[in-house]
């Protein structure tokens, strides 16, 4: 596909990192997508005491930067 057309950069998902090795192999710039969850305090207060141990742990601590 690559070799048919030219391409000034290539989009992918964080998660492949197949996308980073295809774009270096086309010598195109590569652009790394990340999604990630919006969170809200309700959410974070729900999370905070039923997230696990880890989650509730990390909720829970004192903010490193006010």
């Amino acid at each position: 596909m690559a070799a048919e057309k030219q391409y000034d950069a290539y989009v992918y998902e964080g998660l492949l990192l197949s996308g980073k090795c295809l774009a270096d192999q086309i010598g195109v710039t590569s652009i790394r997508l990340s999604s990630a969850f919006a969170y809200n305090p309700s959410i974070l207060a729900k999370l905070s005491d039923t997230g696990g141990l880890h989650v509730s742990s990390l909720l829970k601590s004192p903010a490193v930067v006010n």
